[in-house]
């Protein structure tokens, strides 16, 4: 969540007053949070290369935990991570992570 705030931060620039909103709740087998911002927002050709390993609204940048990574953790899990964005209106991330099963007991 952390790394998805700080994304929300770096793409705007210092001037621009940015709020974010972060909610969670509980969803039918697991808990969905969710961060919103009214930052810049992406147009639907920079949302589809946002995905991307190593893509940054600014550009092409190594070592970065971007929404890819975010994305792959999430499905590590059996969770999903959604993005929406609106240019000039802002973006939300929604991840959503499931209950943690019981384990099973073992014989032995």
């Amino acid at each position: 969540m952390l790394n998805l705030v700080n994304n929300s931060l770096d793409s705007h620039d210092a001037l621009t007053l940015i709020t974010l909103w972060i909610t969670g709740k509980i969803i039918e087998n697991g808990y969905q949070l969710t961060l919103r911002d009214n930052g810049s927002g992406m147009d639907a050709s920079t949302l589809a290369k946002a995905m991307n390993k190593f893509y940054h609204q600014t550009g092409w940048q190594r070592y970065r935990l971007g929404l890819s990574e975010a994305r792959e953790l999430m499905e590590a899990v059996g969770g999903q991570l959604e993005i929406t964005s609106t240019l000039g209106e802002g973006t939300t991330v929604s991840l959503s992570i499931p209950f943690r099963q019981p384990m099973e007991p073992t014989d032995g």
